[in-house]
């Protein structure tokens, strides 16, 4: 059986809003988009942007000892849970969810009293399916803002190094491929000039031997010479003068 308020004598049964409660933890309640200083019409991206700027500007390491900065982050924190999330934020758009950030304040001792003006029904369709709101903690208010970004900013920098690895290896595919092209096209030159060379000498590199008709006469004027030769060989024989 949860808890209830009954600060205001006036309140009456059908506008009893039930919450979790205890010395360490505080139930905020707001308008999230105000919080967050974004329109009903922002974008899961302007609302992730607006979110990251605030917190910055209000984080606990930043302000320390300031109460109002420490109230201010819990409630840019507790609008981000609801609205960064699409399904939370829709059911917080329709007036249907009771999605409430608990976050636990170790030094929280009193709890605040809530509107009495929400929608009863909407609260018990919602608190059976939702899920418990995420609880922060830590040994004390000083929190980690590297940690902070990291959980919250880890997938998006995974994202960022796969998309350079992503480019590195297409860009050495590129010069791989560009490499091998220059080989085949140097390749592919001296192939077509040799290629031409041949057909050159096929087609007009003929020796005078490979003539028939020159052939022929070299033979009859070799013929010629030897028959002249010897018949002068014949006549200095026969003369006694000589």
């Amino acid at each position: 059986m949860y808890p209830f308020r009954t600060r205001s004598c006036n309140l009456s049964w059908s506008v009893v809003k039930y919450c979790h409660f205890s010395t360490s933890s505080v139930c905020y309640r707001g308008n999230h988009y105000s919080n967050l200083q974004i329109g009903k019409d922002a974008t899961q991206t302007e609302i992730k942007a607006a979110y990251y700027k605030m917190s910055k500007i209000y984080h606990p390491d930043k302000n320390k000892g300031s109460a109002d900065a420490a109230n201010r982050f819990r409630e840019i924190t507790a609008a981000y849970e609801v609205l960064g999330n699409i399904r939370t934020r829709k059911l917080y758009d329709r007036g249907l969810s009771n999605v409430e950030s608990v976050y636990e304040s170790p030094s929280s001792t009193v709890d605040e009293p809530y509107s009495t003006t929400d929608n009863v029904s909407g609260f018990h369709q919602t608190r059976h399916t939702k899920k418990p709101s995420k609880i922060y903690s830590g040994r004390t208010e000083t929190y980690n803002f590297d940690e902070w970004t990291r959980a919250h900013y880890s997938h998006a920098f995974n994202k960022v190094n796969d998309t350079r690895e992503k480019v590195n290896r297409l860009r050495k595919e590129q010069e791989s491929l560009r490499n091998e092209t220059e080989g085949v096209a140097v390749t592919g030159t001296i192939f077509v000039f040799f290629t031409l060379l041949i057909l050159y000498q096929i087609l007009f590199g003929h020796s005078e031997f490979d003539n028939p008709a020159l052939i022929k006469n070299q033979k009859k004027l070799a013929l010629t010479t030897a028959t002249g030769l010897t018949a002068g060989d014949t006549e200095d024989k026969s003369d006694p003068k000589l």
